[in-house]
């Protein structure tokens, strides 16, 4: 039925794929209608297949394995998947889900991550074994450079430390591009941005972030280091940021 000839009965079966106990099969069979071109293109189909995807949300990420490329119906629906698994209740099993992507085309690997993250609660329990850390560190080199903090963010918050040192070179990285007076302010702007989102619970990264912040600072500078704060969930945010008011140019008030 999947393949049937007629668009209006692949649509349907999505539709009750949606509604069906969520199986290895259900989460399978979604990711190959969405290979499909002619159903990637198609008015409904994919979002049909969004619904039915987060219903058999593990086994659809897990068929993600594969080294082909995807499509880009795939990999949209890869993150909103991802962000609907990191919510629910089989979440736990995150990491070693990650690590059966450790062959899977980079681009998957940066939509799981990235949809993992953005729906990712801090309430959830990850038991992290040696052999998930080696997996991680593996997946760590396959990942384009922008989603690299994603997941060193990740697993430093279900508690491994091996990461905890990638966090620390990363944020010390993006300070440097941050001050470097060379880069473009957009550029500088961009690292203030990534600094903050990267550990958006710290307290200390908003002091560095402010620190930055003197008369000598180019505006645009200024302006994006501001806006990087509200990227921010540190318990001090409010409180720093009023005590440096004075401090700040009428401009950047």
């Amino acid at each position: 039925v999947l393949q049937d000839s007629n668009l209006h009965v692949r649509l349907e079966a999505v539709l009750a794929l949606a509604d069906f106990p969520a199986t290895e099969a259900g989460g399978r069979a979604v990711f190959e209608i969405l290979s499909d071109r002619s159903n990637a293109a198609d008015r409904w189909i994919p979002d049909a297949a969004i619904s039915a995807a987060a219903n058999h949300s593990a086994s659809f990420l897990r068929s993600l394995t594969g080294s082909r490329p995807m499509n880009d119906r795939v990999l949209q629906t890869a993150v909103l998947v991802a962000n609907h698994y990191a919510r629910s209740s089989e979440a736990s099993g995150a990491a070693d889900l990650l690590a059966r992507l450790k062959q899977a085309d980079q681009r998957v690997v940066d939509a799981v991550v990235t949809g993992l993250s953005q729906g990712w609660r801090d309430s959830t329990s990850v038991k992290l074994s040696d052999e998930n850390d080696r997996d991680l560190e593996t997946l760590l080199n396959r990942l384009s450079p922008g989603v690299k903090g994603v997941l060193v963010r990740l697993a430093t918050t279900w508690g491994s430390e091996k990461f905890e040192k990638y966090a620390s070179v990363i944020s010390d990285s993006l300070l440097t591009n941050l001050r470097d007076e060379s880069r473009t302010d957009a550029e500088r702007s961009a690292a203030a941005r990534q600094l903050a989102e990267f550990l958006s619970h710290d307290d200390k990264v908003v002091t560095q972030l402010l620190d930055e912040v003197s008369p000598r600072t180019p505006p645009n500078v200024v302006t994006g280091i501001l806006e990087s704060l509200e990227l921010s969930r540190a318990k001090t945010l409010g409180t720093q940021v009023v005590d440096r008011l004075e401090l700040l140019t009428p401009a950047a008030r």
